[in-house]
Formats: structure tokens, sequence, C-alpha cells
């Protein structure tokens, strides 16, 4: 039977208190005024689940997603509170925990303790229709090894517990301490898959099938094969792109199946090792290519190999086109835990992170648009100061990229030839292996944010501190030279040395008392 290829979406939703930026307990309240066929509690109270009706298209899950976005955030605004698609709330905290007052959720927190205690996770799960059992095992199979780039796109949980964890999807790596959670290992057909659920059961560890918390899997209760790799997405377009290339992946591994391709199943400790590398550097690391005995590249190399890899499928599909164009601004913008990252080195606060992944999941479905629009052709590094993956200037930029937009490259060439003119004049050089260099001045001055100043100033003034008393030692009393850490000739011999300063010293206020308290 050939896969019937509907889409289907769970998404799990943070509840945030606008006026605290924290989780908020308050899911029983907002579910009882809606509708339980597409809305359901999970096992926090901090969190709603969303179920979107079966469609046929992209486009039909795109408008399933804003429509059930739009009525949790509708209710939710009454009370105060926010939604937020993420894998962890930026604000979140072990304390903030609450279960949901069921008998099976009493039941799992009794048995998996800490699992539960500190299951403040959201994830996204797409659903493809597959109601064949034979042919989801097999497709299941097929698919393990491209699952980690779809984590790497989805990725939104670099904080958790209120700190950077250094990782781009904490979610996933909290995720993994469940018994069932990751790959499955080889499975020759459907009735191996039910034994092993049933091992499972019969070992008292799970006390259902859904509790197979595997990262891909045939649905426990719609005909459909389900990715359960990805962090939430707080832009709904970026889960658009997540499961065009998730249906496009089924339709290539039923096509193989069916033409009778053989495969090599990914080994699970590689499996493993390839999920925790997409978690860690998200877009930013590295990823394992698809081969037999996989190797690491660069993970946006890697998303663009599997799009171009897939572009039959979604030609077929009819998805294409808005697929490479979703990809391509994913890859633009970063995934969602750049842009935390990014919002939190903006102001060093939390709160402008958990605003932003707020305002990402209730607004547009592509994310707002930016106040300067992007440097196209301007050539992005990492740790680039001024402008981020994106190719978009940093806020605190955006008056001085203007500036720039609007002054002419004949005035610019004058200003820049200006600028070496004076460097020569007044003879700003450093010497290399006694080569005397331009000391090179950048035209765009470097912003220093309040909060980064904050951090630079300790620094800075220790620096300066220790300046002023190697200088007052040097031309005063020399201890640095009697104790032998540097020789006379080394420090009256440099070119730098200036004989007067030493008389000046000997005769100011205070020269044998060293540098004074408060100076």
């Amino acid at each position: 039977m050939a896969a019937e290829l509907t889409l289907g979406a769970e998404e799990e939703l943070h509840l945030i208190d606008l006026a605290t930026s924290k989780l908020s307990a308050r899911a029983p309240q907002l579910l009882s005024r809606l509708p339980p066929r597409n809305y359901a509690a999970e096992i926090q109270r901090t969190t709603v689940e969303t179920n979107t009706e079966a469609v046929g298209s992209l486009a039909g899950l795109r408008e399933e997603l804003i429509r059930l976005r739009r009525g949790i955030v509708d209710v939710a605004a009454a009370e105060s509170l926010g939604i937020a698609a993420v894998g962890t709330a930026p604000m979140s905290a072990f304390a903030d925990f609450e279960l949901t007052a069921t008998g099976r959720y009493g039941r799992m927190q009794e048995q998996y303790r800490l699992l539960v205690d500190e299951q403040l996770i959201c994830g996204l799960q797409i659903h493809v229709g597959v109601s064949d059992r034979e042919l989801a095992v097999q497709i299941m199979q097929r698919i393990a090894a491209d699952l980690p780039i779809l984590l790497a796109l989805s990725a939104s949980s670099p904080y958790w517990n209120e700190q950077d964890t250094g990782y781009a999807s904490i979610r996933s790596i909290i995720w993994q301490r469940w018994p069932t959670a990751g790959a499955t290992g080889w499975l020759r057909s459907a009735r191996e898959y039910d034994e092993l659920i049933a091992d499972l059961i019969n070992t008292g560890v799970i006390a259902d099938d859904k509790m197979a918390y595997f990262d891909v899997r045939p649905s426990a209760h719609v005909p459909t094969l389900e990715l359960r790799t990805c962090d939430a997405c707080p832009l709904v377009d970026d889960a658009i792109a997540i499961a065009g290339l998730f249906r496009a992946m089924v339709r290539a591994a039923e096509q193989n199946i069916a033409n009778g391709r053989p495969f090599d199943p990914v080994p699970p400790p590689v499996h493993r090792a390839a999920i925790w590398q997409a978690a860690r550097g998200g877009l930013t690391g590295m990823l394992l290519d698809n081969s037999r005995h996989p190797t690491p590249l660069p993970a946006r190399r890697a998303v663009k190999s599997l799009l171009w890899r897939l572009r039959p499928q979604l030609h077929e599909l009819g998805d294409w086109d808005v697929v490479k164009e979703l990809v391509k601004n994913t890859l633009a913008r970063g995934n969602s835990a750049d842009r935390q990252r990014a919002a939190y080195a903006e102001g060093g606060r939390l709160e402008d992170v958990v605003s932003l992944v707020v305002d990402e999941t209730q607004g547009p479905p592509g994310g707002p648009q930016p106040a300067v629009a992007p440097l196209r052709r301007y050539r992005v590094r990492a740790g680039d100061e001024a402008v981020g993956p994106s190719y978009r200037p940093r806020p605190v930029y955006g008056d001085m990229v203007e500036f720039f937009r609007r002054t002419g490259e004949q005035e610019l060439n004058s200003v820049k030839h200006a600028r070496r003119e004076w460097i020569d004049k007044v003879g700003m050089t450093f010497a290399v292996d006694g080569e005397k260099r331009r000391f090179s001045v950048d035209l765009v001055p470097r912003v220093i944010t309040p909060h980064e100043w904050q951090a630079l100033r300790v620094g800075l003034v220790q620096r300066a501190r220790a300046i002023e008393l190697f200088l007052r030692d040097v031309y005063g009393d020399q201890r640095i030279v009697a104790d032998g850490v540097l020789s006379r000739e080394l420090v009256e011999g440099s070119p730098g040395w200036r004989a007067e300063a030493a008389a000046a010293e000997r005769h100011s206020p205070g020269a044998d008392h060293g540098l004074r308290p408060g100076s």
C-alpha cells in the first residue's frame, strides 16, 4: 500500500506570565475554555498541546498551526499570559514544575521522579500519513540518518534553569534521558517493532505504547509516521520547512523501498552521536553526512545537501519552491537558538529573550520584518559584532548602517584616504620583527552596549591600574628591576623610555607611597 502522505502536527506551547516572564501553571484554566478536539493537557501545568487536523498540503498545515495558535493566544491574553513555542522557556527554573493532576501523570511522576520533575520542555511532532505499519517501520529505518539535520533546524532551547547551557537544543539532551528515547535499532518488520514495544511494556519500564518515545515511530493513535526529534519552533514557517523536508524524506524512502534499493542502517551509537552533535551546535556547528562511515561537515552545508537530495520528491509533492525558500530564510536568520542568543547579547537580559520568543510565536508566521534591511552583499563572519548571520545589522548598529548607506562611494573613499594620511602623519604604527606597520583604524566604531560595558569595565579598570602601578615603579623605586623580573637594560633601553619622566616621578607628591586607593 502506498503512503497517503497527509500532514499533521502537534505543538507543545509554554505558558508565559507576561508580567514576570516566568512560566505560568494555568493550563487547566485555559483548557477549560478551548475545544478538546484540538487542545490537550501535557504532563506539566505550564504547557498546552495543540493538535492540527489532517491536511494534504503545507499551506493547509500552515493555516492549521496559525489557527490553533491564535485560538490559545486569544484565551491566554485575557489572563495576561503569552505562549512560547520553544524547546525550553528561557526563564524556566526547576521550581516551576507543577504536575497535571491525572492518575496517569501521577504514576509517571512516582516511577520516573527527576525525569518528570524537570520535564519543562516542549517539542514539535510532525505526522505524515503512512497507514501501512509494515511500510512505516521500513521507512523509519531509512530516514534515521537525516533526523539530526531536522533537529538542528528546529533547535530552540539554549537556555534552561535560567542559564545558557552551551547547547542549541538542551531539550533533546533532557529528552534522551527517557528509557525509550532515541533510535530503535535495526528492525526488519512491523511485527518486530510490536514485539519490541511488548517487551518494553513487560519489563515494567513503560506502561503502554504511547511511552515509546523514539525519534521517529509509527504513531500510537493515528495512522501516521511521527517525527518526534524536534524542538518546538517559535516561527510557524520554520515548522513548515521541517514538515516539508520530513514528508519528502518519507516519500524518498518509500520510493527506494519500492525499487528494492538496499541501505545500511545507522548504528545506534553513531545515530546518538549525530543527534548530540546537532543538539550541541545547531546550525553553527558540525553535522554528520549520510555516508556509510559518516564524516563531519558544516551544518549549513548538510542542510543544503539534504534539500537538494530531496528535490525530486519535493517537486513531486509540489513543495519545492516553498521549502527551498523557507530553508533559505532559516539559514539566513539562524534557528531560534541563534536568535535567542543574539537577543541576549543586545541587552544581557533573559527577559528580552522571553519577549522575543513570545513575539515570534504570536506574530507573523515568517517573523517580524527587521527595522533595517539585510546587507545581502556583506561577508558575514563568525563573531561579527555589527551584522548577524541573517545579513541583518544588529539593532544597536541600525542608525550607523543607514548613515553609511546614505554616504556615497566617492565620499567614503575620500574619508578612507584622509584616514591613511592622518595615520602616517602622526606615526601611528606598530612593529613586527623590526618592521613598522600602519595601525589600521576602522571607520565603523565598535558599539559597546551597557551590559557589555559592565563586563568589560572590570577588566579595563584592572588593566589601567596595573599599567599605572608599573609606570610608577619603573620611573620610581624600580622594584621590578631589583626583584629580577625585568633587567635595567630592557627597561631603560626601551625606545619608549623617557628619562625626564623618572625625574618627575621622584619629585611628585606621594611618589614613595605607590598608587593611592581609589586613584
